[in-house]
């Protein structure tokens, strides 16, 4: 590790880091992995670039690295995932995120979250902002789909008085469309670009035009409009939706009707760039970049197969392509790409399990299918093959360190349903058994399987006892006998099955006797149980979910009961995940909607008493749509979501560092900055002259304790300094990704900061 020591005449800016004591037994803390790979947003910025990506903002060097990361709540977003990205007239940033925006002045972040009383923003998912020369912020959007928490969308504008003003563009048009791009000519004539066509507002008055049933010329295949640019010179209104461009000319005036033409069809757009009236650039979702002129388009060779977001031009007229994997730069037919990510490939985990060695292994949902990777502790790998949709139901890792994959519907033509388990990072298939939906393991390590009237054990040498006679004797309203859920209970031999629209089954084993429970009998609702467990106390948990609404119910004296968590959101009806500590509590993920359009509920706690509801607004869980949970060796929480991995921490592992004592006003430890970091960090402290002759170190210390440098500071004068840490060890070697302590010692005091490195 190379460290240099300079006097500083100023204190760097950044965000302050509350100090640690490392004790044995370190506080909690949470921990997030979020992937920056998928660039949403770009934003010039001269020598730099804005990108706003699925994990953060961050600030890119032109020269291809990135020099800061803001990786959500952490730093003052509203949310980890940003959506698009504007600059008003005083240079100030407005970040759009799936949960609000942010106001960055170039030191903090002011967030601006969903108001349901209109007095504020009026949308949540926020798909684009622009800032008009009159000072005005405008922001669209909708709740992927479902649009605002009152029913009624809204475009909202932060007028130049800092006064708030509502349109209520879908008031009174069936389907509650969301708004994807906006054109604003001013505050009496707006054009607005949604996945239900054309609205536009003029002179008071909001009409929504389907350009699907245009008066005259080709008519739009699709609904979806992605992007609008407006050609002045030529009064023509561009469109680039899912089925090509479309250039829309008034047929009258006032526009009550258009000539539409239609081009590029059959090609899904992402973006477009008018360079000028004649020159377009258009970003695709899956086939590159296009140049199109005076009606002759093209597609850019080299850049054919890249799946793009959005598109921009700087100063230079280089153009600039967000994408799925980094940002494209191209400039007089030369690209190149920047890979801006930091290990993980995608933010939307759908399951989580970890083995004996702690290995966290998670499936990861990506556009070329459902993948399984692994984090080793250092780094994250991916193994090779991708399959269809997979849920914490059809993934699993057992007692021996098998990591099972039930595929749905394999891109590569694999059987559907077919069981396969890894064994040292090698796949082997299942034979003989097909058609299983479910996965699980009891507690002499036998695994079991369940599907369309199937029921199957398998002991610890995989060979197979059938039981499926028992799913042909349950008593059912509806078929097929698909079981969703399947749970063994050893202590009593016994089964659970949650049988979808015909409740909840207990099979006891030693007589094959049933019991059964619906909404006839019990307060068992119609809906999906996805998971069981049971309790230290012996209660039986079974928690609804992801289709259907129904939250969890517990299984005392024999008598089902509902769990208290409806205050925390109707997201709590849509339970992914439960599962029980070493402690006996219980702990369970939520991932459904709102009803105020906002998605998940976060992550649930129960200790035998107390009811506990964690999430982005009171903790560091880095996306409230958690859809699994594994515990480690070491009793840490690892939740999967759709903005990341997070684990949650009661008792750290930094066991080498004593305890500081209090801080003296004379010294301190000031910062790391940035944090998290990647190419490098700065430490700043200062000692005064008291201290002159004290011994003086600043060391470096991972997670577990070791020692990866000491400094020897014992020669410095009395003052402010900062010390450069480059994030590699004393051979000079890059260290992994993880949290790092950095210790300041002057004499018998001692403080400690965290901060975490990114690779």
């Amino acid at each position: 590790m190379k460290c240099r020591v300079e006097q500083s005449l100023f204190i760097l800016w950044a965000l302050v880091i509350l100090p640690i004591s490392c004790l044995a037994v370190q506080e909690t803390e949470w921990q997030a992995f979020i992937s920056t790979t998928d660039v949403k947003a770009v934003l010039d910025d001269g020598e730099f670039l804005w990108l706003g990506t699925e994990g953060g903002l961050l600030h890119f060097h032109k020269n291809g690295s990135v020099v800061e990361r803001f990786l959500g709540i952490d730093f003052g977003l509203p949310t980890s995932e940003v959506t698009c990205l504007a600059r008003n007239a005083d240079g100030r940033l407005w970040i759009g995120t799936v949960e609000g925006a942010a106001l960055f002045d170039g030191k903090s972040f002011v967030p601006y979250h969903y108001v349901n009383d209109r007095t504020g923003l009026a949308e949540g998912y926020i798909r684009e902002i622009v800032c008009d020369p009159a000072g005005n912020v405008w922001f669209t959007g909708g709740f992927r789909g479902i649009g605002g928490g009152d029913g009624s969308a809204m475009l909202s504008c932060l007028r130049y008085d800092r006064t708030w003003k509502n349109y209520d563009w879908r008031r009174d048009y069936p389907g509650n469309p969301s708004g994807f791009c906006m054109q604003i000519m001013n505050e009496q004539f707006i054009f607005l670009g949604t996945d239900m066509s054309l609205f536009y507002f003029d002179n008071g008055v909001w009409t929504h035009y389907d350009l699907r049933y245009g008066d005259t010329g080709d008519n739009i295949e699709s609904q979806y409009i992605y992007s609008l640019q407006f050609d002045l010179p030529n009064l023509t209104l561009w469109a680039a939706t899912e089925h090509g461009l479309y250039s829309l000319k008034p047929s009258v005036k006032p526009a009550s009707s258009f000539i539409v033409k239609h081009t590029m069809k059959g090609i899904e757009l992402a973006d477009m760039l008018m360079e000028n009236s004649d020159l377009f650039w258009v970003a695709t979702a899956q086939e590159g970049l296009y140049r199109y002129s005076r009606g002759i388009y093209e597609p850019v060779s080299q850049l054919s197969s890249i799946k793009a977001n959005c598109i921009i031009m700087d100063g230079q007229r280089t153009k600039w392509i967000g994408q799925k994997n980094g940002i494209t730069k191209f400039s007089q037919d030369h690209s190149e790409t920047f890979n801006v990510g930091n290990g993980l490939r995608d933010n939307w985990i759908n399951a989580i399990g970890v083995d004996s060695k702690d290995t966290i292994w998670f499936v990861a949902s990506t556009i070329d299918g459902d993948c399984l990777g692994y984090y080793d502790g250092q780094r994250f790998h991916y193994e090779g093959e991708t399959y269809g949709y997979i849920d914490q139901r059809r993934f699993f890792v057992d007692s021996k360190d098998r990591v099972w994959v039930i595929s749905d519907s394999n891109p590569s033509g694999l059987s559907s349903k077919q069981v396969y388990f890894y064994i040292n990072h090698k796949r082997n298939m299942l034979t003989g058994i097909s058609n299983i939906s479910i996965i699980t393991e009891d507690d002499e390590s036998n695994i079991w399987l369940a599907g369309k009237n199937t029921l199957i054990k398998l002991d610890q040498a995989l060979n197979s006892v059938d039981y499926s006679a028992v799913m042909l004797s349950l008593s059912l309203r509806y078929l097929p006998r698909y079981p969703t859920a399947l749970f063994v209970d050893c202590a009593n031999n016994s089964i659970w099955l949650g049988l979808s629209l015909d409740g909840i089954a207990r099979i006891d084993l030693s007589d094959m006797s049933v019991d059964q429970w619906n909404d006839q009998n019990s307060i068992v609702t119609y809906g999906e149980v996805c998971k069981f467990t049971k309790d230290h106390a012996g209660v039986i948990w079974a928690a609804y979910g992801p289709e259907f609404p129904g939250g969890i119910l517990l299984f005392k004296d024999d008598v089902w009961q509902r769990a208290p968590i409806s205050d925390w959101g109707y997201a709590t009806e849509y339970v992914s995940d439960l599962e029980v500590d070493a402690d006996g509590r219980v702990w369970f993920t939520m991932w459904g909607c709102n009803t105020g359009g906002s998605y998940g509920a976060g992550v649930g706690l129960f200790d035998g008493s107390t009811w506990t509801n964690f999430t982005t607004m009171n903790s560091g869980l880095v996306h409230n749509q958690v859809t699994g949970c594994a515990i480690d060796r070491q009793g840490d929480k690892w939740f999967s979501t759709h903005g990341g991995i997070c684990v949650y921490r009661e008792n750290g592992r930094v066991t080498e560092i004593d305890k500081a004592d209090s801080v003296p006003s004379t010294h301190r430890l000031f910062v790391v900055y940035p944090n998290p970091f990647n190419q490098g960090a700065a430490v700043t402290f200062s000692f005064d002259e008291s201290e002159r002759l004290s011994e003086k170190s600043l060391s470096f210390y991972n997670t577990l304790g070791q020692l990866v440098e000491r400094n020897e500071l014992s020669a410095l004068a009395p003052g402010e300094h900062t010390l450069r840490f480059d994030g590699n060890d004393a051979e000079g070697q890059e260290l992994p990704s993880g949290i790092y302590i950095f210790q300041l010692r002057v004499g018998d005091y001692h403080q400690s900061l965290k901060a975490t490195l990114f690779r």
